[in-house]
């Protein structure tokens, strides 16, 4: 949905430290279905190695090998919050795009509005999946919800059939008995080569997603003639996406060089298929379910083929992209809370700090009690399901083996313990945002003028600490909050 620009200030371009092409550079974020780290080369070889025996990935290593590599990035469990959170910056629950199957609200703000309001083109060709309900545009809804200007893929979450389905473009349906891999990547190819200006592509793969299909022999050098496992087959998809993604970054000739390509997995990989050493998988919080490759190659990336420990979420692909598109989020966005942390600082700055203490996921049904919340530092990572909770030292134990709280928790690890759990409350907005004394879920000069004069009156509201005490401890609680903007 296109939305109202709040301010005309919003139209101001953000100053970067990198130097443009002779035009803005096109942005392609290619997206695969149900992909983990150890399903791909580049996340299982160097210092930092994950496990796995990944089948070859050679176009996607490249990518790690030309950009960065987010070794720490984090999905939602499911693909349609994921989607969400990607296209908006902003977590599910702020969204209400929670779970598979929820719908993306008209209200909401994607990268492809923003971006058409700078003057680029943007195509989506493959998966949707945000939704299709009259209320969103039917089978237009990714124009209509989403903001793209052309749609071709498909609107549900998968494929009866890779070879035989039904494909929507803007709108109007259509019978497709070609691979369903290589028809997404035809689409954009043919799509990108009309473009005359900036474009934005989003080519959102239904590979390597279920049912297990065997790809046509020449994009794969598995031999599954004489039968094969879902194992393998699974592993022959992930080799085909990449042999198509090669052919695509291929196609674009000279355009490259002046593109940004995003790569990145939208939950972990499928429980049918997982292998030794992994036991968690996709639907769930942990890292099984949400830890997801990431990699970022651009013309201004300093020192490429550098990776980054940092944590970092799905929901930066957002704020990154307009950032290099130069548009200031916030002049547009007026009040309106960015999950995303532009990590453009940090393709162009090796070292460059990310400024965030954590990240989120979620998946949530029906009900918020019953839901499975998880949140990390850079080294402690909570998990709330149905309420229970579980804490796990991501540095000794990546693979979440040995659970801390059942053993008891030293002084250092109830420390993060309980500073995860203050944040994720805060966070799903379970106790007020110590800055918003004016309770209207807006931090302005309002709330200011309201401490002050709490302050002042020694009202028992500027008592934010809270200690019983009214002194300078609590303006600067009061001024952290603020500064941070609350979530």
């Amino acid at each position: 949905m296109r939305v109202a620009i709040h301010h005309i200030l919003g139209l101001l371009l953000v100053t970067t430290t990198f130097t443009l092409a002779s035009e803005p550079p096109n942005i392609l974020v290619l997206i695969a279905d149900d992909i983990g780290v150890a399903d791909i080369g580049a996340y299982t070889e160097g210092a930092n190695a994950e496990p796995g025996s990944p089948p070859p990935t050679p176009s996607i290593d490249a990518l790690a090998t030309d950009g960065v590599l987010f070794r720490e990035a984090w999905s939602a469990p499911v693909c349609t919050p994921t989607r969400g959170a990607l296209y908006t910056g902003r977590y599910g629950f702020r969204t209400g795009v929670q779970d598979v199957g929820d719908v993306l609200p008209l209200a909401e703000t994607t990268w492809a509005e923003l971006l058409t309001d700078a003057g680029y083109v943007s195509g989506l060709f493959g998966k949707w999946h945000l939704g299709r309900t009259a209320d969103v545009g039917g089978a237009d809804a990714p124009r209509v919800s989403g903001g793209w200007d052309d749609f071709e893929g498909i609107l549900s979450g998968a494929l009866s059939d890779y070879f035989s389905f039904t494909e929507v473009a803007n709108g109007s349906s259509q019978s497709v008995s070609n691979y369903a891999t290589t028809e997404q990547v035809d689409d954009a190819l043919s799509w990108i080569a009309n473009q005359t200006g900036p474009w934005t592509c989003t080519v959102a793969f239904n590979a390597p997603h279920s049912p297990f299909h065997i790809p046509p022999q020449e994009l794969h050098t598995f031999d599954l003639s004489t039968g094969s496992t879902n194992t393998q087959r699974y592993r022959a998809a992930v080799q085909a996406m990449d042999s198509e993604i090669g052919r695509l970054l291929n196609d674009l000739g000279a355009a490259l060089e002046n593109t940004v390509v995003v790569f990145v997995g939208d939950n972990g990989t499928p429980r049918q298929v997982i292998e030794a050493p992994y036991t968690t998988f996709k639907g769930s919080v942990y890292q099984g379910g949400v830890h997801v490759p990431m990699i970022i190659s651009a013309p201004f990336v300093s020192a490429p083929g550098r990776e980054v420990t940092t944590p970092v979420h799905v929901a930066d692909i957002f704020s990154t992209i307009l950032a290099i598109a130069e548009i200031d989020v916030d002049a547009v966005l007026l009040d309106v809370n960015i999950d995303g942390t532009s990590l453009l600082g940090t393709l162009e700055t090796p070292g460059a700090s990310i400024t965030r203490e954590t990240i989120y996921t979620e998946i949530v049904d029906a009900d918020p009690a019953d839901g499975l919340y998880a949140i990390r530092d850079g080294r402690y990572k909570l998990l709330e399901l149905a309420g229970e909770h579980e804490l796990y030292d991501l540095d000794s134990d990546p693979l979440e083996t040995n659970e801390l709280i059942a053993n008891g928790l030293s002084a250092s690890e109830q420390e993060s313990f309980d500073t995860l759990v203050t944040s994720l409350n805060s966070l799903r907005g379970l106790v007020p945002c110590p800055a918003d004394l004016t309770g209207d879920d807006v931090l302005d000069f309002y709330d200011v003028s309201a401490f002050l004069a709490a302050f002042a009156a020694q009202d028992p509201t500027a008592d934010i600490n809270p200690d019983g005490v009214f002194d300078f401890f609590d303006v600067s609680v009061f001024l952290q909050a603020f500064n941070a903007g609350c979530p």
